[in-house]
């Protein structure tokens, strides 16, 4: 073996131990933050209406195994108590049904059917990054829900990985003070670091300003490539609450924003897969972008079968 070629297997040795070791880190961290779920109680729920709700949309049958994934991810590591109810929001077009719907409610989520908000015409597949994001502005609905104080939108590739409760004892009570109607996290690093993504968004809802949101869809100036996320960017500019960034620590950022990334890498609260973590290639890839701690906590999740429990009385 010529002296190249042993110098690049020691490399290549030293680079699997050194992604071993950070994997092992990261699961053992992981590990340390789950709890036992609890049965929680249904029958009783009714005697006293639930103040506060995570949301999540799927408007195809594709996000099912993502959003199980994230279920199950809040049931481990979320910390949110069973008074917070468990939204899956389906759109008719979504053709989920029957063991589907299943899968989702043993996640921990309770189904719901809402019906699509269409967009204008200046919002197709011309003018947004892909084709999915064309059907997004029904996320909006989520400003509308008013039967709840206060509801979270996670978008279905998102996991947990540690205490999101405090998004609702800590962060809530703020926004309230300073009367702002929505929470979410800036983008970080990339073209769109000026921006805000909308894959989490912790809304006040009103009538009023879901009413005012969908004349601005229809009237509004806006950046359609993102759909949804374009909206609320021009609607709301820079006038609402600025959440930590451990609560949407999206694929690209120990790529792209390493300094942050390695100042929040032991306490991500939320990671978004913004990689599909279906595709076969989904771990080289993250591994490639510096993100393999987090993709495989993804997988793992995946794998788990475990089931909410319901308690009925």
């Amino acid at each position: 073996m010529s002296p190249l070629h042993h110098a690049l297997v020691i490399v290549f040795i030293l680079g699997a131990v050194c992604t071993y070791d950070t994997i092992s880190l990261s699961e053992s961290i992981y590990q340390r933050r789950r709890h036992v779920p609890k049965q929680c109680n249904f029958y009783a729920r009714e005697h006293g209406a639930a103040r506060y709700a995570v949301v999540t949309l799927l408007t195809t049958s594709d996000y099912v195994r993502l959003a199980s994934t994230l279920g199950k991810s809040l049931l481990l590591y979320s910390q949110l108590p069973c008074s917070i109810d468990r939204i899956a929001l389906i759109t008719a077009e979504s053709k989920i049904t029957g063991s589907k719907i299943t899968e989702l409610s043993d996640a921990g989520w309770e189904v719901r059917t809402i019906q699509t908000i269409l967009s204008p015409e200046h919002i197709n597949w011309n003018t947004v990054n892909t084709a999915r994001y064309i059907p997004l502005l029904t996320k909006l609905h989520i400003f509308n829900m008013t039967q709840y104080e206060a509801v979270l939108f996670l978008d279905s590739d998102m996991i947990a990985l540690g205490n999101i409760h405090v998004l609702f004892t800590d962060v809530l009570p703020e926004m309230k003070y300073r009367k702002m109607h929505m929470g979410w996290v800036r983008d970080q690093g990339g073209t769109f670091a000026r921006t805000f993504n909308t894959g989490l968004l912790l809304v006040l809802p009103s009538t009023a300003l879901f009413t005012d949101l969908m004349r601005f869809v229809r009237r509004g100036k806006y950046d359609t490539l993102f759909a949804d996320q374009g909206v609320l960017n021009s609607y709301f500019g820079l006038t609402q609450y600025d959440i930590d960034g451990r609560f949407n620590v999206m694929t690209n950022i120990p790529q792209d924003n390493a300094t942050l990334y390695d100042s929040i890498r032991d306490d991500v609260r939320i990671f978004h897969s913004t990689l599909k973590p279906t595709d076969p290639f989904y771990i080289s890839q993250c591994i490639w972008m510096r993100a393999h701690d987090l993709c495989r906590a993804w997988k793992d999740l995946d794998s788990l079968d475990i089931k909410f429990r319901r308690a009925i009385n």
